[in-house]
């Protein structure tokens, strides 16, 4: 399954560095281990907000449902596949 999900700046650019390989979410998706999720990144303002146009694409691993409807699951990186790019 594939979820697309919107994440704030101040969260994508670690995410995009490497350094924040985990997400933590309300479980109202179903997440589970082999999912797709696209990270959009989405600046928020006052009364609206807008898509950056930049994304980042992951497979679900570890998926740890916390005590209240949230969960903790690990990002990671897609293999391409010979001859993409």
């Amino acid at each position: 399954m594939k979820h697309e999900l919107k994440i704030w700046p101040q969260y994508f650019k670690p995410v995009q560095e490497g350094q924040k390989n985990f997400e933590v979410r309300v479980n109202d998706r179903g997440y589970q281990a082999g999912d797709i999720v696209e990270l959009n990144e989405w600046t928020p303002t006052a009364h609206e907000g807008a898509y950056t146009g930049r994304s980042l694409t992951f497979e679900i691993g570890y998926v740890f449902q916390l005590n209240d409807n949230r969960c903790v699951f690990s990002i990671l990186k897609l293999k391409t596949l010979e001859g993409e790019k």
